[in-house]
């Protein structure tokens, strides 16, 4: 992806726009329930359906921007979601259901931001990566791996893909 400097301007400015048209992230959280607690953001209740349905007025340049950025993030959180699918699997193949159990817990989060990503990304009419496939596959394998040579391994491999996840939201 070839970003230019005023790139970060240009998304700010996006989401400024989208801001003013009711487009919030408490939009993609469920309704307030005794189940699933809200964020500290408004009301979802108070987000225009439209907010996730419909995708503002851009210039090509701002949608293929967009298109990136989704296309990427969505396909980072379809490798987090496999490698925990991975690392649950493979810590049940060791017999170790109290780290199977640790890792069902974190997956549940990575859940929710696929499912986020999801709605974005339909939102915005971004395609997938045609990477999936071997995305799929290779993080599966490097969750089964790492649960395979036990929980600290497991707990590496998530702690370096965060990081590594950090670094790069912080570009």
């Amino acid at each position: 992806m070839n970003l230019s400097s005023s790139a970060p301007r240009r998304l700010f400015a996006i989401t400024a726009r989208s801001a003013q048209r009711g487009l919030a992230s408490s939009a993609y959280f469920p309704p307030k329930s005794p189940h699933h607690p809200s964020p500290s953001s408004p009301s979802s209740s108070s987000t225009p359906p439209s907010a996730t349905t419909s995708s503002p007025d851009l210039s090509a340049e701002d949608k293929q921007l967009i298109a990136s950025i989704v296309r990427v993030d969505q396909a980072g959180e379809l490798g987090a979601n496999w490698i925990y699918r991975g690392q649950k699997y493979g810590s049940l193949l060791r017999g170790d259901h109290a780290t199977a159990k640790q890792v069902e817990g974190m997956w549940e989060n990575e859940k929710h931001h696929l499912n986020t990503m999801s709605i974005v990304r339909a939102q915005h009419d971004v395609r997938p990566t045609i990477l999936y496939p071997v995305w799929q596959a290779m993080a599966f394998g490097l969750g089964v791996g790492t649960a395979l040579m036990g929980k600290q391994a497991a707990m590496a491999c998530t702690e370096a893909v965060e990081t590594v996840i950090g670094e790069h939201y912080d570009e």
